[in-house]
């Protein structure tokens, strides 16, 4: 409305009313929505979507590829806009100095970009999303991907505080799994604290509290890097009875241990590992 009445205050504009419709519905799918990708991002079932350049998009839904024909982006400057924005929403840079972004989309979805010369003919980006509502245990057991006897050895694991490493391929399901086993059988009244790069996981107990890092910060409030292993480190002040890492991928996989050895039983990470 504020921007209609705006329209209507200053008639030498000539916008039209249709222009001014358009306008409206432009800034509302920016300002809450997922700009351009508004349309897509509300797609039940839609696990990925991405573009290999500005006019080459896909999405997957329930494990179906399929290819965008609609032009989402008129040129390659929109596409990096549309990048920008999302990195300016998560305080963090894209440019040449700073080709890839790692970012949040406002619905905890996840975004990689990277700009060129390092992608190759045009700037490229992928968002995973995730499911509104965590896959539950009783869903493993539904589908057949867990068995009773499994179910029955992960809630002795966890209530007798065993640490438990979820590993599995990109896009194997790491993230759902961990979800599930912690609102299954942690129990409600443990301080949970949750460590990620990038907000994913959904742990749902009475006192969870989420971190994460900031690399890649702007530099314009003099803000530094806090990576993973610092993460651990402040968290381990803070009394945790469990320690969730939502990806050890590196150096913290050493912070992770000393965590786990330090009176942290119970504890929980993902690592990228197929077997």
């Amino acid at each position: 409305w504020a921007v209609a009445e705006l329209v209507t205050q200053h008639p030498q504009w000539a916008v039209q009313p249709v222009q001014t419709t358009r306008l409206v519905e432009i800034l509302r799918v920016y300002q809450f929505g997922y700009g351009p990708l508004d349309e897509y991002m509300h797609i039940d079932g839609l696990e990925e979507l991405y573009f290999n350049r500005y006019d080459e998009g896909f999405y997957i839904v329930y494990g179906e590829k399929h290819q965008i024909s609609d032009k989402v982006f008129a040129n390659k400057d929109e596409l990096i806009d549309f990048v920008q924005h999302v990195a300016r929403e998560n305080g963090l840079e894209i440019n040449t100095e700073k080709p890839n972004l790692d970012a949040t989309l406002k619905d905890g979805s996840r975004l990689n970009a990277t700009l060129e010369p390092i992608a190759v003919e045009g700037p490229d980006f992928v968002i995973r999303k995730f499911r509104d509502i965590p896959f539950t245990i009783k869903q493993y057991l539904e589908t057949g991907m867990m068995t009773q006897e499994l179910v029955d050895d992960l809630r002795g694991w966890v209530l007798s505080g065993l640490n438990i490493v979820v590993s599995g391929g990109t896009s194997s399901g790491k993230t759902a799994m961990l979800n599930a086993i912690g609102n299954a059988f942690i129990p409600r009244s443990d301080r949970v604290i949750v460590l990620e790069n990038r907000k994913e996981l959904q742990i749902q107990t009475s006192d969870t509290k989420y971190f994460q890092t900031r690399e890649d910060a702007t530099r314009e409030n003099r803000d530094r890097d806090i990576k993973m292993g610092d993460l651990i480190r402040y968290c381990l002040r803070k009394r945790p009875d469990r320690v969730i890492v939502g990806e050890v991928r590196g150096g913290e996989a050493y912070d992770a241990l000393l965590a786990w050895n330090s009176g942290h039983d119970g504890s929980f990470c993902t690592i990228h590992a197929d077997n």
